[in-house]
């Protein structure tokens, strides 16, 4: 045998040469051979047949099994193909969504570094790529989140496949079959399901540690910041107080600008300028996209802040930077204030709308060439209030504004500046205001530069309540609706009182112009309306302290039409005209039509000093003149009509 076949079971063939003798050594080797072959060929086959008789009765008990699991399938099958049927549903979409996700996150996860080094070129394409980051993997958050937190309800995970895996148990063995059945096993479903759980926790944690990373790298390659950057939700619902001021601080310290889209609404419940547990003094880049000089009240249409409840937005630092273009809503209240005990140092706010707040400034001045621009101010109660400090404003302009004070007041002011010294106030259009100038404090009051303004719905240009001196200077102001006769709101505000030289309290009449002995007065090119009521009050007298000045020049008004002036009240010779200074003369422009002129008393009379009136056609102005004796004293004397 060693010699008829090699070490493979290979036939050893005999080479036969021409010449070669046939032996019997060689012919028993030939036998032999096939005699070896014939017996292992017998073998086989009978090793075939007993391993055929196993598959035959493997195969018949497998007909069997099948057979059994074929009925209970069928007693379940309504119930097993409804289940089969929901399970593959969801649990393809499931597994079509996490899918999805993840090549998103990967895909993003990827990209970052490109998309970055891209955006370093071009600005503008660098900050709609980080929105599309952010929102798209905030979106992608949000989903995997809400996919974790209903992830029990999909029990069908477990049967994925289930008709594919029983028309294939045949082929895998009764194993297979036994295991499948075992799906059905509830407990075993949540264990699996719960596991599935734990997973997707795991990666949302890690999706939202990539998340931060990515838009920590973000702020520092980004040219402009926005509140969602900083999680705001931005729907005018959510209260994004923590994640403005978050926004707010970064600005602050990056210079970089806060940016509002339009569709960005964040309602607040506390100060901003709020950080690390304590209030700091911002330097404010705040933007919007309100188009400059429309009037649009609302966060609907442009974006911006809106507050909850009686909140102050700034509170108790000095500030200062920029807010342009964006929309403040506030509540209409005396207790909602946009700059609480603030000072606005070389702050610029310009083409704002800054509605409903019962004060814009409280307690709060103005300095550093700050410039407020070009904003509506609706329903205002106060622009600026003072209650417990005596704030000015210094070296500033308050220009081309509308400022609107609100129906509901009744004894409000448009500015309590207890100063106005270097400053201006100009082109403004001003109303609903009892009084639109009441400085606060008990010293000298230099009131801003008028200038140009529209001066409407008031009783008093300005008040001053104390015994302290004041100059105020208006040029080409335009004033209007005064008369109550004319405008039902006018009756509603509280009228101010004086007391007479008779010890009785009288309700000042309403005026543009009023005269008091320590004052200086001048307006220049002053256009009245046609609805405009008392305009000059005389509520003192010129000549008794050297600053007494008192001149008016007024346009668009007959100058002798009566009701324009108005004098004291509570006796017949209110005005002392007998002081060191008796050549201040007021000029009082309107000239007062009477029957016969008055008479002249000493110390005290019934008129001012240069007070004018007409009789017999004939102008007269009461003025100090010497007699023919060389004696300085009081007349009415004529001149030339004018």
């Amino acid at each position: 045998m060693a010699n008829m076949f090699d070490e493979n079971g290979n036939y050893n063939k005999t080479e036969w040469k021409p010449g070669d003798r046939i032996t019997a050594g060689k012919l028993n080797k030939i036998e032999e051979s096939l005699e070896a072959i014939n017996n292992n060929d017998i073998e086989r086959h009978k090793e075939a047949d007993e391993r055929l008789d196993i598959l035959e009765y493997n195969e018949e008990v497998m007909e069997e099994r099948v057979e059994e699991l074929e009925d209970l399938v069928a007693d379940n099958k309504s119930e097993v193909e409804v289940l089969i049927y929901e399970n593959n549903v969801k649990m393809d979409r499931l597994e079509q969504e996490m899918n999805d996700g993840i090549d998103t996150v990967e895909a993003i996860a990827h990209t970052v570094d490109d998309k970055i080094a891209d955006a370093d070129a071009n600005m503008k394409a660098q900050v709609a790529e980080v929105h599309e980051v952010a929102e798209e993997m905030e979106g992608l958050l949000d989903e995997t989140k809400a996919f974790t937190t209903n992830a029990k309800t999909e029990i069908g995970t477990a049967t994925t496949n289930a008709k594919t895996e029983i028309g294939t148990a045949t082929e895998n063995g009764l194993t297979e079959l036994e295991d499948l059945i075992k799906v059905f096993d509830m407990e075993e479903v949540y264990k699996k399901v719960d596991g599935s759980l734990d997973d997707m926790e795991a990666m949302v944690a890690e999706v939202d540690g990539e998340l931060s990373e990515i838009k920590s790298d973000k702020l520092k390659k980004v040219d402009y910041l926005t509140p969602k950057m900083f999680g705001a939700v931005g729907d005018g619902l959510a209260d994004d107080t923590e994640a403005l001021r978050n926004a707010i601080y970064q600005s602050h310290i990056t210079g970089k600008m806060l940016y509002f889209p339009n569709d960005c609404k964040c309602l607040i419940s506390a100060p901003l300028n709020y950080y690390n547990e304590e209030y700091y003094g911002p330097v404010l880049n705040m933007r919007g996209v309100l188009p400059t000089g429309k009037w649009e009240y609302a966060l609907s249409k442009y974006g911006g802040i809106c507050v909850k409840e009686d909140i102050n937005i700034f509170h108790g630092k000095t500030i200062s930077g920029e807010i342009s273009n964006l929309s403040f809503i506030g509540i209409r209240s005396y207790g909602v204030h946009f700059f609480d005990n603030c000072l606005l140092n070389n702050i610029y706010i310009h083409g704002c709308n800054i509605t409903n707040f019962g004060a814009f400034l409280y307690d709060t001045g103005l300095s550093g060439v700050s410039r407020i621009d070009r904003n509506t101010f609706l329903t205002n109660f106060y622009f600026h209030r003072a209650v417990d400090k005596y704030t000015s404003i210094v070296d500033s302009y308050i220009t081309n504004n509308y400022i609107n004070g609100g129906a509901e007041p009744t004894n409000n002011a448009c500015f309590e500046f207890q100063n106005g010294n270097g400053s201006t106030i100009q082109g403004n259009f001003i109303d609903y205001y009892k009084t639109i100038y009441r400085p606060v404090g008990y010293s000298t009051v230099e009131f801003p530069m008028s200038i140009g303004n529209q001066y409407q719905v008031f009783l008093y240009l300005y008040e001053v309540d104390h015994g302290g001196s004041y100059k105020f200077t208006s040029v080409g102001d335009t004033f209007n609706w005064t008369n109550e006769n004319k405008l039902d709101k006018l009756k509603t505000y509280e009228k101010s009182t004086y007391t007479g030289r008779d010890g009785q309290t009288y309700e000042k009449p309403t005026y543009i112009a009023c005269l008091r002995h320590s004052s200086s007065v001048i307006f220049r090119n002053a256009y009245i309306q046609s609805s405009v009521g008392n305009a000059v009050f005389f509520q003192g007298h010129t000549g008794e302290y050297v600053l007494g000045e008192f001149e008016l020049d007024f346009v668009g008004v007959d100058r002798y039409s009566p009701g324009q002036m108005a004098r004291l009240e509570g006796s017949k010779t209110p005005y002392y005209i007998n002081g060191e200074y008796t050549y201040h003369v007021c000029k009082p422009w309107f000239i007062e039509k009477v029957d016969a002129l008055p008479g002249i008393s000493m110390p005290w009379n019934s008129h001012p000093i240069g007070y004018m009136v007409r009789y017999d056609n004939e102008n007269y102005k009461l003025i100090y003149k010497k007699d023919d004796s060389g004696t300085r004293v009081l007349q009415w004397v004529k001149f030339d009509d004018i």
